[in-house]
Order: C-alpha cells, then sequence, then structure tokens
C-alpha cells in the first residue's frame, strides 16, 4: 500500500539521519542541509501519523490499522532517538552554532529554536539520556490506550430509560449529558447505570 510504501521511505531516512550525527556540524551549509532533512523526515512522521490515526478512528476493530497506529507512533518515536544528537551537539559547540547562524542566512528560520535550546541548557539531558527516555515514550499512554479502547468498543453500554419516558445508551456522551440534568432522578440513575 502507498502508506507501506511511505513508512519504508521514512524508514530509510531516519537512517541517513543519523549518518549526518558525525558530520552536520563541519560547515554552515551541512547544519542547513541536516536541519532541513529533519524538518521533512519531521512532516512525514506527522503524515503516516495523521493517516493511520485517523484510520483506526474510524474503524477501532480493524487489526490493520491497530498495527499501522502502532508503528506511526513507533516512528515518532524512532524520530526522537535518531535526532536527539543533535540538542546535544548544539549545546557542546554553541560558538560554531553561533557562528554558523551569522554566515547562512538560510538558518534564520531555525535561529528561535537554536536559541530555545540554549535557554534550555539545565533542563536536557545527555544524548543517550535524551534517547533513553524517548523510547520509554514508546509505553507511555499504554494504560490510557487500553481504557480507550474498551471504553470505546468492548464494554457493552447499559441501556436507561428517563423520566420522560426516552431510552438512553449510557456511552460517555450521554453519561455527561445526563449527569447535570434538571431532572434529579435522572442524574441519579445515570450515575448509578
Amino acid at each position: 500500500s502507498e502508506w507501506q510504501a511511505a513508512l519504508a521511505a521514512y524508514e530509510a531516512e531516519v537512517n541517513r539521519i543519523r549518518e549526518w550525527a558525525l558530520r552536520w556540524l563541519d560547515s554552515p551549509q551541512n547544519m542547513l542541509a541536516a536541519l532541513k532533512a529533519v524538518d521533512e523526515l519531521g512532516i512525514l512522521a506527522e503524515r503516516l501519523y495523521a493517516y493511520a490515526s485517523l484510520q483506526h478512528d474510524m474503524d477501532l476493530e480493524n487489526e490493520t490499522y491497530k498495527t499501522m497506529l502502532g508503528k506511526a507512533e513507533g516512528a515518532f518515536i524512532e524520530y526522537a532517538t535518531a535526532t536527539a544528537f543533535m540538542t546535544t551537539d548544539v549545546l557542546n559547540q554553541e560558538d560554531i552554532v553561533l557562528g554558523f547562524l551569522q554566515q547562512e542566512p538560510r538558518l534564520a528560520p531555525y535561529r528561535f529554536n537554536l536559541m530555545q535550546t540554549f535557554r534550555g541548557r539545565k533542563h536536557i539531558l545527555s544524548t543517550s539520556e535524551e534517547q533513553i527516555l524517548d523510547q520509554i515514550g514508546l509505553f507511555s499512554g499504554t494504560i490510557d490506550q487500553v481504557n480507550e479502547t474498551l471504553v470505546d468498543l468492548d464494554i457493552p453500554r447499559p441501556t436507561l430509560t428517563l423520566e420522560n419516558g426516552h431510552t438512553v445508551v449510557v456511552n460517555s456522551s450521554n453519561y455527561y449529558l445526563y449527569r447535570e440534568s434538571a431532572n434529579t432522578e435522572d442524574r441519579r440513575n445515570v450515575m448509578l447505570a
């Protein structure tokens, strides 16, 4: 599929980003090329994720879409891990980076983020620590994802007959709607359902 082809292209680009680690601060031109490559990789990761997420949201039971979403989430973690060297390099080579910003006008769009990196120096970990933290992202939110799937898909919903005689399914939306009802009995019953 086109999505699988885009994912394969993305994975090849991640490997190219890793190759920049040894030479991206060799010249202003290398720095510019590396930053552009990182931008393009981020855009591709966002597209992969957006498509997979939208497909998954349309059909929560579809295993293909679940797999695609998992791969897209993994792509973001791979992106963060592959680019972690840049922050450490910027901090360790501040004079070089500032000099390149003066020498190469095409680096101007990156100036703000680079200066933010300098300002956040005391809150930034080493490259290896940043990579570990990025890899933990693979597991963060797992409990929330399981809960969301169960809440949205697997758990059967009770029904409730309201005081006006209407029967409603007590899903998340109706729960929030009727727990604020002006009718005390409806509020009590929806909270007990």
